[in-house]
């Protein structure tokens, strides 16, 4: 690739009006500059980490990207490592391209092998479609490795929306795209949390007297009650808690929502701003500053569990359409 198309490829504008192209065709910077974009960058960036992978695995095996066999002995290792037929075509199609535009194009030969490896790869699938996948598939992600995660998303706006992601992802065990896709017109706020007495960590029924988190004045944090040890893993790991926050056990008959007792609201409506009663708060227990995402001493996040028999219980207080 000349060092004029690479530029235009990267976006930058062109030190001449001409472009000359791999195999040696010329064109106007325009045209160069236009079929770049024409391509997305998902589609740029999966073709070289394609093509990277190849040339990594050519030189552990002591082949040359350009040489007879290298491609059909390539997706040959893939179907052993156990990936699907289309991973061999995504594979295979992008070699070829590739190749073809280095001045090196596959022979009729090569063409032939790598259908017959793909139509291998695809007859085991039909004899054994129970079979799991060998070792391509991805190692599962611990809870450290989330909390690692969580601690390195810096504190800005989209980070504190990856972390809601990264932790709603690993919570309902999904693939990357589905919490992606979703929009705010999937998130329905509902008062099943409040109304059932829901621990706000867990999604289960909370004992009589919960635990609550508030500001100095008696301003809950979240209008939500949460089991002990799960306040204690709420303290643990999240950056929210790590400024003055004092500590309650509390009954529904010591909480206000928006300035009226919370055991009289009524159902189905959305009480927010909890607080605390001038009797509760006298009796709360202040909690020292910590840094944020860290532990407190001598509590692992991963021991955190309700203490309490649950009652049954309606989970969470979001729901989302399917």
């Amino acid at each position: 690739m000349s060092a004029d198309l690479e530029l235009v490829r990267r976006g930058h504008p062109a030190t001449t009006t001409v472009v000359t192209t791999r195999p040696g065709r010329r064109l106007s910077a325009s045209v160069a500059r236009r079929v770049a974009k024409s391509i997305p960058v998902s589609s740029r960036t999966a073709r070289a980490w394609r093509w990277q992978t190849y040339a990594d695995w050519c030189t552990q095996a002591g082949f040359v990207t350009d040489e007879p066999g290298a491609v059909p002995s390539f997706l040959a290792h893939l179907a052993d490592r156990g990936h699907p037929v289309g991973t061999l075509r995504a594979f295979a199609g992008t070699l070829r391209a590739m190749l073809a535009l280095d001045q090196a194009p596959l022979d009729a030969e090569d063409l032939k092998y790598c259908e017959r490896v793909i139509v291998g790869r695809a007859q085991e699938i039909a004899d054994d479609p129970t079979a799991k996948p060998g070792p391509l598939q991805a190692d599962p992600v611990t809870p450290e490795d989330l909390r690692a995660m969580v601690r390195a998303l810096p504190a800005t706006a989209r980070g504190i929306r990856d972390r809601a992601l990264l932790l709603l992802d690993w919570w309902m065990a999904g693939r990357c795209s589905e919490p992606a896709a979703l929009n705010l017109q999937d998130v329905v706020i509902t008062t099943a949390g409040q109304e059932d007495w829901l621990c706000q960590v867990c999604g289960l029924g909370a004992p009589s007297e919960a635990v609550v988190l508030t500001r100095p004045g008696g301003r809950l944090v979240t209008s939500a009650v949460l089991h002990p040890r799960c306040a204690e893993l709420a303290l643990a790991v999240c950056p929210a808690l790590a400024e003055k926050v004092v500590r309650a056990t509390v009954p529904a008959a010591e909480l206000l929502a928006d300035g009226l007792p919370l055991s009289s609201a009524p159902k189905g409506v959305d009480r927010r701003h909890w607080q605390l009663t001038t009797k509760a708060l006298t009796s709360a227990t202040p909690l020292p500053p910590r840094q944020p995402g860290h532990q407190l001493p001598g509590h692992s996040p991963r021991d955190a569990r309700p203490v309490d028999r649950p009652r049954p219980a309606r989970l969470p207080t979001t729901a989302w359409r399917s």
